[in-house]
C-alpha cells in the first residue's frame, strides 16, 4: 500500500489519494470481476539504506457506529465468491460484514478502504494481512494503509495506486512496502472498485501478497482476482453517520447563521480599524451606539467621537454657514477663538484627525468586541442577517450544504464573494475535499472562472516547477489538522508561475470533528510593499476561526490534533518568515514526494477537462492545499 489518502475515519482529509472527477464517482461500464490476465505493473526499488525512523504513527480514530442491514440480507455477489474459493457462504449482515466474513477465511491479505469516510481508512484488514505486515488490527484498521510506505517505496507505483483509485479502476502494482519491523516485502497488490446500486463509489478491495511468493502463490490468487465482487445493493450498506448526523431544523440553522454574520463582520471590522471606524461613523446609528457606550467607559473619548461627528457634518454644509459652525464649534471642544471660519475649520479638521486615529486603536475595537456591540451589527446587517440562502448561487451546483453548517457556511459566502483577496472553501468531509465555492478574486487572481474551478480540488494550481517538499509539508500540515506555511511555485492558467506563500488552517466543529479548511494564498512579490503586506497577512491569519458551533451531534469520530512542540511555541511571524526563506517550522516529512511530471500533469488534466467539457464545473478532486496532496481549503490573497 502507499497510495492512500490521509487520516483515520472520520478525522483528516485525503492527501495523495483521491481526486476523483466527480465527488459521486460512476460505476464501471462493465462491473465484471477483473480477468486473471489483468496487467501488472512492474517497478523495481532500486537498493538504497534502509528507512530513517518514522514519526510515531497517529493514533487511530474509534471505529464509526455498528450498522446494520435487514433481517435475512444476502448478497448473491458474496456468495458467488464464496463458492468460487471453497469457503462457507457469509451470514446475513451488511455487505462489509458479509465481505470481512469471507476475507477472514481466506489465507490471502485482504485490506478495504471505505470510499465515503474523510483520510480513506483502512476500515478491514483480515488475520492474513496482520501476518503479513506485523501490524496488528488495532495498529492498522483506522488508518490510510499509507503507514506501510517507506523511503524506499516508488513514486511511480504510488502514482499508479492514485490513478487507479481516482478512476475506480482495477489495476494491480508492485511496490515496496514495509513491515512493522522495517523490514521491506515487494507487494503485488491489486486495487479493485465497489459500487453499490445507486452508482456511488463505496470502497475499495486491497488484495497484497509478498512478491516473493509469486510462483507458489500465483494461481491462487488469480482465483481470488477472479471472483472479487464489483456492485452491491445499497440497501446492505447504510450511509455514513455524517449524512444522518448533521441535519438540525430551519430554526438552528438560521440562529447559527445570525451568529455568524456578526462574528464575521466583527473580524472584517478588524481588520482596518481606522477604515471601518471611518465607515461606522457614517451611520447615524452607529454613532449613536458607539457614544452611549463611549459616555459610560469614556466620557473623554465620548467628546472626541461627537468633535470627530461635527466635522464631518461641516462638510455637508454652506460654506459661510460652515464657516461659523466651525468657529463656535473651536471654542466649545478646542478652546480656541480662531477669527475666521477657514481657520476654524481647518484646526476642527486636524483635531478630528487625531481623534480618529486615537479612537480606532484603543475606544472602537473595544467596543467592537463587547456586548454592546452585538445590536448594531445585527441591525447593520437588517433583512442580510435573515436570508439565509441567499448566496445559494454562488456554490458549487452539485454541492449539498451540511444542515448543520449552513449559517456558518451561508455567511461566510456572503462576506467573502466580494471581498479584495482571493477565497474558496473545501469540505473535509468529502472525499477529495473539493472546492464548493470560490470568489471573484479567486477568479481573477488565477484566470480560472467559477465553473471551472468549483467541484475540484485546487491542485490544479500544481505544475512541473511546483516544490515536491512542499506539497509533502501542505499533506502532512493538513493530516495532522495542524497550521501549514509554506511557500510553493503555483500555476494560473495561462501557465504564468507565481511564488505562493501558503497558510491553511484546519476548522473543527465543537464535536471535535475536521469540517472545513481555511488557507491564505500570499502572491510573493519582491518589491518594496512586502514587508507592509506581510505584517497584514499575519493580522489576518491571526484573525481566522479554528473552530465553529454546531448543534448537532457528532457528525463523525473526533480528530485529535497533532501539533508538534515547535509549533506551539514558535510565533506565526516567525513561521511565516520561515516559510518565505523556503524553510518551515515542524517534524521532519517522511514518505514519498512526488515529482515535476506528476505536478505538470495536473495542470494539463485540468486544462483537458475544461476544453472537454466547454469550461463547466469539474468533479471533485482529493489533494490538497494549492499544490499539495491533502485537503483544499480557504484561500486568501492579499492585495
Amino acid at each position: 500500500c502507499g497510495g492512500g489518502g490521509g487520516g483515520g475515519g472520520g478525522g483528516a482529509p485525503s492527501s495523495s489519494v483521491p481526486a476523483f472527477t466527480n465527488t459521486r464517482a460512476p460505476p464501471p461500464a462493465q462491473p465484471a470481476p477483473p480477468p486473471p490476465s489483468a496487467a501488472v505493473t512492474s517497478v523495481v526499488a532500486p537498493t538504497a539504506p534502509p528507512p530513517a525512523p518514522m514519526r510515531a504513527a497517529p493514533r487511530p480514530a474509534p471505529p464509526p457506529p455498528a450498522q446494520t442491514a435487514p433481517a435475512g440480507s444476502r448478497c448473491a455477489a458474496l456468495d458467488q465468491m464464496a463458492t468460487a474459493l471453497g469457503v462457507r457462504a457469509p451470514s446475513s449482515g451488511t455487505w462489509l460484514q458479509m465481505f470481512s466474513e469471507i476475507a477472514e477465511s481466506l489465507p490471502q491479505a485482504f485490506a478495504i478502504t471505505d470510499m465515503k469516510t474523510p483520510g480513506l481508512p483502512m476500515t478491514f484488514c483480515n488475520a492474513a494481512m496482520v501476518k503479513l505486515t506485523g501490524y496488528s488490527k488495532a495498529q492498522a484498521e483506522g488508518r490510510n494503509c499509507r503507514f506501510l510506505q517507506g523511503k524506499r517505496t516508488e513514486a511511480a507505483a504510488v502514482r499508479a495506486m492514485v490513478t487507479a483509485i481516482r478512476s475506480a479502476k482495477t489495476t494491480t502494482v508492485r511496490v515496496t512496502n514495509y513491515t512493522q519491523s522495517k523490514s521491506t516485502f515487494m507487494n503485488v497488490l491489486t486495487l479493485h472498485p465497489v459500487h453499490d446500486s445507486d452508482g456511488e463509489y463505496r470502497f475499495s478491495i486491497g488484495l497484497l501478497s509478498d512478491g516473493a511468493l509469486a510462483k507458489e502463490e500465483g494461481s491462487a490468487l488469480e482465483r481470488v482476482r477472479a471472483a472479487l465482487p464489483s456492485k452491491f445493493d445499497s440497501g446492505l450498506q447504510a450511509k455514513p453517520v455524517y449524512e444522518v448526523a448533521t441535519k438540525v431544523d430551519q430554526e438552528a440553522q438560521l440562529k447559527q447563521y445570525r451568529a455568524s454574520m456578526v462574528k464575521f463582520t466583527r473580524l472584517l471590522w478588524s481588520i482596518e480599524w481606522e477604515t471601518s471606524l471611518r465607515n461606522v461613523v457614517q451611520q447615524p446609528m452607529a454613532v449613536s451606539a458607539f457614544g452611549q457606550w463611549l459616555a459610560k467607559e469614556s466620557p473623554s473619548d465620548a467628546m472626541q467621537l461627537e468633535l470627530v461627528v461635527l466635522t464631518a457634518q461641516l462638510g455637508a454644509m454652506p460654506a459661510g454657514q460652515a464657516g461659523q459652525q466651525a468657529i463656535a464649534l473651536c471654542g466649545k471642544y478646542l478652546g480656541e477663538s480662531p477669527t475666521s471660519g477657514e481657520a476654524a475649520l481647518s484646526s476642527l479638521q486636524g483635531q478630528a484627525e487625531q481623534a480618529m486615529v486615537a479612537l480606532a486603536s484603543e475606544s472602537f475595537p473595544k467596543f467592537v468586541q463587547s456586548k454592546a456591540c452585538l445590536p448594531l451589527v445585527e441591525a447593520l446587517l437588517g433583512k442580510q442577517a435573515e436570508e439565509i440562502r441567499a448566496t445559494d448561487n454562488l456554490l458549487w451546483h452539485k454541492y449539498t450544504v451540511p444542515e448543520d453548517c449552513a449559517g456558518w457556511i451561508y455567511s461566510f459566502v456572503s462576506v467573502a464573494e466580494t471581498y479584495p483577496a482571493c477565497i474558496v472553501i473545501s469540505d473535509m468531509a468529502m472525499p477529495g475535499n473539493p472546492m464548493f465555492f470560490v470568489n471573484q478574486e479567486f477568479c481573477r487572481t488565477t484566470g480560472y472562472a467559477k465553473g471551472e474551478a468549483q467541484g475540484r480540488n485546487c491542485r490544479f494550481l500544481q505544475g512541473p516547477k511546483t516544490e515536491p517538499q512542499s506539497v509533502a509539508v501542505i499533506q502532512d500540515t493538513l493530516r495532522r489538522g495542524v497550521d501549514c506555511h509554506v511557500k510553493i511555485t503555483n500555476y494560473r492558467k495561462t501557465g504564468d508561475l507565481f511564488e505562493n506563500l501558503l497558510t491553511m488552517r484546519p476548522v473543527h466543529d465543537s464535536n471535535g470533528v475536521y469540517r472545513f479548511c481555511i488557507g491564505v494564498q500570499f502572491e510573493v512579490t519582491r518589491d518594496m510593499s512586502l514587508k507592509g503586506r506581510l505584517a497584514k497577512l499575519d493580522k489576518l491569519i491571526k484573525l481566522l476561526p479554528n473552530q465553529l458551533e454546531v448543534s448537532s451531534s457528532a457528525a463523525g469520530a473526533a480528530h485529535a490534533k497533532e501539533e508538534a512542540a515547535v509549533e506551539q511555541t514558535t510565533e506565526l511571524a516567525d513561521k511565516l518568515t520561515s516559510a518565505l526563506s523556503g524553510a518551515t517550522v515542524g517534524p521532519e516529512i517522511v514518505g514519498v514526494l512526488g515529482d515535476a511530471a506528476e505536478y505538470e500533469e495536473n495542470h494539463k488534466t485540468m486544462l483537458a477537462d475544461i476544453a472537454s467539457s466547454g469550461g463547466g464545473g469539474g468533479g471533485g478532486g482529493g489533494g490538497g492545499g494549492c499544490g499539495g496532496g491533502g485537503g483544499g481549503g480557504m484561500v486568501v490573497s492579499l492585495p
